[in-house]
């Protein structure tokens, strides 16, 4: 038998504190998971590493979605004013505005008057460079904006009117 006053005798260490409080941290994150999943360690440990990687994927899926959302908010603010969603994104680089995504379909929903305010000066921005561009023919139509076909490439096409 070992005495307390010897250079022997060593004190039994447990780790039950700090296992209580990581099992209770893995408990606690797993919580609202269906049966074992909340309930047993081994299964807790398994959810936890799959919602993690879950979360980890989603937080960029997010973005992308939301991306998504705000372009089509996009063309139907622009399909409304005779103007494609291409057209429009070009345009906004011909006048030099420099407007996020987000923004816009922000100001299209909230703030109708300054998005057409936008959409005037980039159809004039198009317009310029497209002339530019030696594709002013197409661009005197005045159904050009309102059609979603490419305009044709013979002056003959009686649904376009005269090209010239």
């Amino acid at each position: 038998m070992l005495n307390r006053e010897s250079k022997d005798w060593v004190m039994r260490v447990t780790y039950g504190k700090a296992r209580r409080r990581s099992k209770k941290r893995l408990f606690k994150e797993a919580k609202g998971n269906f049966g074992g999943r909340s309930k047993l360690l081994r299964t807790v440990k398994e959810t936890i590493l799959r919602s993690r990687a879950f979360a980890f994927r989603d937080r960029r899926v997010k973005k992308r979605v939301f991306r998504q959302l705000w372009i089509v908010r996009i063309t139907a603010a622009c399909r409304e004013r005779g103007i494609s969603y291409s057209q429009f994104i070009n345009g906004l680089a011909n006048a030099n505005i420099a407007l996020n995504r987000k923004t816009l379909s922000e100001l299209a929903i909230h703030e109708p008057q300054i998005f057409d305010e936008i959409v005037a000066k980039v159809k004039a921005a198009w317009t310029s460079a497209a002339m530019q561009r030696g594709i002013a023919r197409w661009v005197r139509l005045p159904l050009f904006f309102m059609r979603r076909q490419f305009p044709p490439f013979r002056s003959s096409d009686a649904a376009w009117g005269t090209l010239e």
